[in-house]
C-alpha cells in the first residue's frame, strides 16, 4: 500500500510553491525502514508549518502619483500577501512617465504598466512620477550666416507645445533667403523665425542669398545707354555699359554718382557692385568746320550723314534769336558742306536738332 502527502508550502523569504514527500508502505522492505520514513515525513509537516502561518493575511499598498498624470488604482488598495499587482500609469498630454518608486526606493522603470509581486510585508508604498516630453530641433544654418549666439548648427531640446524663435546674422552684403522646416519652405526672408507648438522632432534650415543693388543708367542729348533705367545687379558681380551716339556724335564722359570717370570711348564697366550707383553719359554734337576760300566765301561743313540736324546762324553766341541757314548742304567727300558768302558783320554758326 502507497500513502501520497502533498502540501503547498512557501519559506519564509523566498517562496516555495509545491513541496511533495510521500511514505510508500511495502512487505518487502523492513518495518524499521517504513517507520523511518513516516517520521521524516512528520518532521517537515512541523517545519513547514510555521511559515504558512507566516504568509496568511493581507497587504496595504499605497498607490500615488506626482503632478502631470494619473494612477490606477489610487490610494489604500489591501490585497493578499504574496499575490500579484497591476498598476497603470496615464501621464497627461505633454508629459511621460518618468519613474516608479516602490518604499522609496527608485526602480529605473519607465513603462506606463508594472506588475508588482508582493510579499509578506504588512504595507507597500508605490509612487508614480511624470516628467514633460522633450522634443529635438536640429539646426542647420548655410554658408554666409550665422545663429545670433554664434553658431552654425545645433540640436536644441524644446518642451512639448513650446516654440522656438531663432534669429540669424547674415554676413555683410547677405541677407535671409529662405527658412525651411523638415526640408519644406516655411519662409521667405526674415532675420527672425518661430516654429510654434513643437510636439515632434523637426529639422530647421536657414540658406542665405547675395543683397542685390540697382544702378540707375540715363544718356544725356544726341546718343543712348544700355541697358538703360533701373539695372538690378547682384553683390559682387560687374556690369557693362554701352553708349549708342547719333549720327556725326561722340562719348563726351562717363559719369559714376554725379562725379567724372572716364572720358570717349562707348563702353563702360562697373565693377565689384557692392551698393547702389547712379551711371550716365553724355555726349557732344558734331565739330563745325569753318574755312574762309579766296572768294571770300565762307565754307561750313561737319561729317556726314547727319539726318536731323539744321545749320544755324546768330550774331551772338548767347543770343536766343538764332536762325536756321537756308543753303541746303551738299556732300563731298563724307562731309555735309554749306557756302555761305562771307558776311557783313561777324557770325556765329552752330547745329541744332529740333
Amino acid at each position: 500500500m502507497k500513502m501520497r502527502f502533498t502540501f503547498n508550502l512557501t519559506m519564509p523569504t523566498n517562496p516555495v510553491r509545491l513541496f511533495v514527500c510521500s511514505s510508500s508502505l511495502d512487505t518487502r522492505f523492513p518495518l524499521w525502514n517504513v517507520g523511518l520514513r513516516i517520521m521524516l515525513s512528520a518532521f517537515l509537516v512541523w517545519w513547514w508549518i510555521p511559515s504558512i502561518q507566516a504568509h496568511e493575511g493581507n497587504v496595504n499598498v499605497s498607490i500615488s502619483c506626482g503632478s502631470n498624470g494619473d494612477v490606477s488604482p489610487k490610494g489604500t488598495v489591501v490585497v493578499p500577501k504574496m499575490s500579484d499587482l497591476d498598476i497603470t500609469a496615464t501621464p497627461d498630454v505633454g508629459y511621460e512617465l518618468e519613474n516608479w518608486f516602490v518604499d522609496g526606493e527608485s526602480m529605473g522603470w519607465s513603462v506606463n504598466a508594472i506588475t508588482l509581486h508582493l510579499g509578506d510585508q504588512d504595507e507597500v508604498s508605490v509612487l508614480a512620477t511624470f516628467s514633460r516630453i522633450t522634443n529635438r530641433v536640429n539646426i542647420t544654418v548655410g554658408p554666409d550666416g550665422q545663429l545670433d549666439n554664434g553658431d552654425n548648427g545645433e540640436s536644441i531640446f524644446v518642451g512639448w507645445g513650446d516654440t522656438l524663435t531663432l534669429t540669424v546674422r547674415p554676413d555683410l552684403h547677405y541677407h535671409v533667403d529662405i527658412w525651411t522646416v523638415d526640408n519644406q519652405i516655411a519662409q521667405t526672408g526674415g532675420n527672425t523665425f518661430a516654429l510654434q507648438s513643437i510636439t515632434a522632432e523637426h529639422s530647421v534650415g536657414v540658406s542665405f542669398a547675395p543683397d542685390t543693388y540697382t544702378v540707375q543708367a540715363s544718356a544725356g542729348p544726341h546718343g543712348s545707354i544700355s541697358p538703360t533705367g533701373a539695372v538690378s545687379i547682384v553683390y559682387g558681380y560687374n556690369q557693362s555699359f554701352s553708349a549708342t551716339p547719333d549720327a556725326g556724335c561722340y562719348v563726351a564722359v562717363w559719369w559714376l554718382d554725379g562725379q567724372p570717370v572716364q572720358t570717349n570711348d562707348t563702353e563702360f564697366t562697373l565693377w565689384n557692385v557692392d551698393t547702389n550707383h547712379t551711371v550716365g553719359v553724355t555726349f557732344d554734337a558734331p565739330l563745325l568746320s569753318i574755312e574762309l576760300t579766296k572768294t571770300n566765301s565762307v565754307i561750313v561743313s561737319w561729317p556726314a550723314p547727319m539726318d536731323g540736324w539744321q545749320l544755324q546762324e546768330s550774331t551772338s553766341a548767347l543770343a536766343e534769336d538764332w536762325v536756321d541757314v537756308s543753303a541746303k548742304p551738299e556732300q563731298v567727300n563724307g562731309r555735309n558742306q554749306v557756302l555761305i558768302t562771307a558776311p557783313d558783320e561777324k557770325r556765329f554758326y552752330r547745329l541744332y536738332k529740333p
